[in-house]
């Protein structure tokens, strides 16, 4: 065992841990945790470096996962009946218009014993998974902020420099291979995969999420639904449950989308700011109050509406990117968690597969990236499209308040959704021109052409 900056953790288990076996992931979150699960599994002993604190990673707001993700999760030490007693189960997903009006509704009760969505706290999900790396005696090092990455020095090992937080001395790490699952901020994404080096992949959107949590909330509808209400323009609210009930309350993440140039630099402005909005844009579902919900919001939070071009590459000799640093998506159909996930699904599968093929480790991990780039990538397009959103829209401009809205938006959204939540959908030739969108192959109006052809 060794102490740095006041952590202690063990380099071996007893005899010289040898740096051919070590993986070093950077970041502690959902992908990085379950990559290093993952390679554990594989018979490998890796070490994870975060950036935060423990207590920071308890911070955030909800987050939703799809049947893919839940049952990925289970095969990570996450049960299902775990993720049920932490989380709330999610029975529908219904959209409306601001003013109260139904669009429709998708039945999420899923197949089997997987639910088809659960909503529960990130915070929580993380916990979870940092104690079936405690549990399995995985090193997670908190305050450690990596500062170089060499794969050229030694032939035989990849050299992490990490600068310790409260501590004059850096933590120098060998290992067999680096791991990037810090986040759409990338570090490793934005300095040490090649392909991707002379440019900024980040994408913003014109819009902020500013989102809240609301504990001891009283339940709306069946408290097992997820609602969102409004279209891409003006205020989109997302409200969801993340809780079991109890005494007739829950615990309700809310996120509200808003078409904006700018945040404030003034983080005291956002609950007034977003208040005046959602009486501007007429909220009233009647079930919710939308605007009671953000005014008993102790801290709101604001991110801009960001996600990544798709890359060229996610990997670099023996340097992989995964989860959000690799296809950082827009926030539809609770597709970033899910792509997270299965992502760590394939690392390991390649792991599993090349280590009894005695392949090299760039070979796993371009294969990794071979069993997750295209699909991925796709996601990443589709969900820039905000379908659903821009169906909901269209019913807004066409019907006015006071008027019902065909079933016809209620079937096209249960066809969308369908395939949005189905992570491995690719093969049309609308994906491929979606693909050559979000990859700037081709223009937006030039698919609108070739569709037509």
């Amino acid at each position: 065992r060794l102490s740095v900056g006041g952590t202690t953790y063990r380099l071996t288990n007893g005899t010289a841990q040898s740096p051919a076996t070590r993986p070093i992931v950077i970041g502690a979150g959902v992908a990085g945790l379950c990559s290093a699960i993952g390679l554990l599994e594989c018979g490998l002993d890796p070490v994870v470096l975060e950036q935060r604190s423990g207590n920071k990673l308890e911070g955030g707001a909800g987050i939703n996962c799809q049947a893919a993700a839940i049952d990925a999760l289970a095969t990570f030490g996450v049960p299902i009946e775990t993720m049920k007693e932490n989380g709330r189960v999610i029975k529908k997903q219904s959209y409306y218009t601001p003013d109260g009006r139904h669009v429709s509704s998708l039945d999420k009760s899923g197949k089997g014993d997987t639910p088809g969505q659960i909503g529960i706290h990130r915070a929580t999900l993380v916990k979870l998974l940092l104690d079936v790396a405690k549990s399995r005696e995985i090193d997670v090092l908190f305050k450690h902020h990596v500062s170089s990455i060499d794969q050229t020095s030694n032939p035989n090992a990849i050299t992490v420099r990490s600068e310790i937080r409260s501590n004059s001395i850096p933590l120098i790490v060998q290992g067999s291979m680096v791991i990037g699952a810090d986040g759409l901020n990338s570090l490793v994404r934005r300095h040490y995969i090649t392909g991707n080096r002379d440019r900024d992949p980040q994408c913003w959107h014109g819009a902020t999420h500013y989102r809240g949590v609301v504990e001891n909330f009283p339940t709306f509808l069946d408290g097992s639904t997820m609602i969102l209400a409004g279209g891409v323009k003006g205020v989109k609210a997302v409200v969801y449950p993340i809780s079991n009930p109890k005494d007739g309350t829950q615990t309700i993440n809310w996120v509200l989308a808003v078409e904006e140039d700018a945040i404030s630099e003034d983080e005291g402005s956002y609950k007034d700011h977003i208040l005046k909005l959602i009486r501007e844009q007429g909220f009233n579902l009647g079930f919710l109050d939308v605007e009671d919900l953000i005014s008993k919001t102790t801290e709101v939070m604001a991110w801009p509406m960001v996600d990544l071009d798709p890359l060229d590459t996610w990997t670099d000799s023996k340097i992989a990117i995964i989860g959000d640093a690799a296809h950082g998506m827009l926030p539809v159909g609770s597709g970033g968690a899910m792509a997270a996930l299965l992502d760590a699904v394939a690392l390991r599968a390649a792991f599993e597969e090349g280590l009894e093929a005695k392949a090299s480790t760039n070979q796993i991990l371009r294969d990794y990236e071979s069993r997750r780039y295209k699909d991925a990538s796709l996601h990443q397009g589709k969900c820039r499209k905000q379908p659903a959103e821009n169906v909901v829209q269209e019913a807004m401009d066409k019907f006015p308040i006071g008027t019902d809205i065909p079933a016809e938006y209620d079937q096209r959204i249960r066809d969308i959704m369908a395939k949005i939540h189905n992570p491995q959908t690719f093969g049309s030739v609308e994906d491929l021109l979606i693909l050559g969108v979000s990859k700037g192959i081709i223009t937006k109006e030039q698919a609108e052409q070739l569709k037509s052809l």
